[in-house]
């Protein structure tokens, strides 16, 4: 089974350091808003255009369109017209309107995003903004909000036969843990504990070299993830990431197909030259709790130990009370210092 993962971002991610360099080795696409051109959305009298809006606003435009030409190059990032009727969506999802206000059905991605703009609203209102930008554009790839320029740029970008992941996107462990009300769980949870969150976290590789520019370095890393075994392997991966959260696979049969996709994922990063450091990712998804002890004695410790230490860590969570014992859809922990250092 294969799965394609896509990242949503926000406005101002292009701002870190070194961006989107780790982010092409995680996901098979970026979606990522930009402004609008005057081509696609003439500003109204007394407005602004989106370029000078983001000016306005500290979010280089300018920078974004680099490195979008450059994601362009390896066929990585969907770009997203960041225009007046995604703007009105994003109000509407950032001001609490009803879910059906931006043609939402009441599923997973779109009800997470709601909550999770609400939440950031009282634990970090400066965020607020940006969590509903991610969210936004995480239900237009789910297709649970319906935009005509992001179903089209969607469509155009999606690989026939190869089904879509979105998934909520946290850049530590603490923001996760803070937002999804989950707590530590024994391992596996015993039957009659709320339902139970796995979470895979796992090592990847990334370019990282202090002589080379955040460009030199972007193209490492889309060199690396365009190559067609690597991303083979990636969506290899993630399908048997949602293969054990569903629990659909046999815990042998998991065990051996890891171990051969780790092994995959190491020639690859060793043939390719670059210089390399390591970063820590993890993934939490609900499973079925027949699966969870399964889990906790068959691939757990075995497989961290038969791939060499820390290939691969489970760490198992459920919800902290009855009344948060909702489904959540899955979420992406990523720069995180350690899997489960909870940096």
């Amino acid at each position: 089974m294969k799965v394609e993962l896509w990242g949503t971002f926000s406005v101002r991610d292009h701002l870190r350091d070194r961006p989107f360099v780790a982010e092409v080795l995680l996901y098979d696409r970026l979606m990522i808003p930009r402004p609008t051109t005057l081509k696609e959305e003439e500003p109204g009298p007394g407005e602004e255009d989106e370029v000078t809006r983001w000016r306005r606003q500290g979010w280089q435009p300018e920078r974004l369109r680099e490195l979008l030409d450059i994601l362009g190059e390896g066929d990585l990032a969907v770009e997203l017209p960041w225009g007046k009727l995604v703007r009105k969506d994003w109000y509407d999802l950032y001001h609490g309107s009803g879910l059906e206000q931006i043609g939402a059905r009441r599923t997973e991605v779109a009800e997470s995003a709601k909550r999770e703009v609400e939440m950031a609203k009282w634990a970090a209102p400066d965020q607020a903004p940006f969590v509903a930008t991610g969210g936004l554009i995480a239900s237009y790839v789910a297709n649970e909000a319906q935009n005509d320029v992001a179903r089209r740029v969607v469509a155009l970008a999606k690989t026939p036969g190869v089904p879509i992941e979105p998934v909520i996107a946290y850049s530590s462990y603490t923001d996760f843990h803070g937002e999804q009300a989950l707590q530590p769980a024994a391992s596996p949870p015993p039957p009659e504990a709320l339902r139970p969150y796995a979470m895979f976290g796992w090592e990847f590789f990334v370019p990282e070299d202090a002589d080379k520019t955040d460009h030199a370095l972007l193209r490492d890393a889309i060199k690396l993830a365009s190559r067609p075994d690597f991303r083979e392997t990636r969506q290899s991966f993630h399908g048997w990431l949602k293969q054990m959260h569903d629990g659909a696979v046999d815990p042998v049969t998991a065990r051996e197909e890891l171990l051969r996709m780790l092994e995959e994922y190491r020639s690859i990063v060793r043939g390719s030259g670059l210089r390399t450091a390591v970063r820590y990712a993890a993934k939490a998804a609900p499973v079925l709790a027949p699966l969870a002890g399964l889990l906790g004695a068959e691939v757990g410790m075995g497989v961290g130990i038969a791939a060499g230490g820390a290939a691969l860590t489970v760490d198992w969570l459920v919800p902290k009370s009855k009344s948060d014992e909702r489904v959540r859809p899955a979420a992406l922990v990523y720069e995180a210092t350690r899997f489960f250092g909870k940096k």
